[in-house]
């Protein structure tokens, strides 16, 4: 499930890597656009430190559990500030369908809490 999950976050990162490439004039506020590339990367590099973490001291099964919901939770939520900040409907498309993904892979994660049992 988490490979899946990472898989989807790759496929995401090479897609929101084409949305950046929309030319900055065709924005209409570059001050949006800028807190929307700010909140994108400031919940990468949550993502990089939890994982550099995590190679260091490996956490619980639980606690990796927890943490990717959160992170989840957040991605849904810059993706669906992104659909209302970039005017393209293309743009617009793409961010509605990340949302859609992180809701999805909430549901997933949340569904798998509810059948888990921690490991004593």
């Amino acid at each position: 499930m988490f490979r899946e999950l990472a898989r989807d976050e790759e496929d995401h990162a090479i897609q929101l890597e084409c949305a950046l490439e929309v030319p900055r004039e065709l924005m209409e506020s570059q001050v949006e656009v800028d807190a929307a590339l700010g909140k994108a990367q400031s919940l990468l590099e949550k993502a990089r430190l939890i994982l550099d973490g995590l190679e260091r001291h490996p956490i619980s099964q639980a606690d990796v559990l927890k943490i990717s919901m959160e992170l989840e939770k957040n991605f849904r939520e810059m993706h669906l500030f992104a659909l209302v900040t970039f005017p393209d409907e293309k743009t617009k498309k793409m961010f509605s369908r990340f949302a859609r993904y992180e809701a999805d892979h909430l549901a997933l994660l949340k569904t798998f809490r509810k059948g888990y049992a921690p490991v004593s």
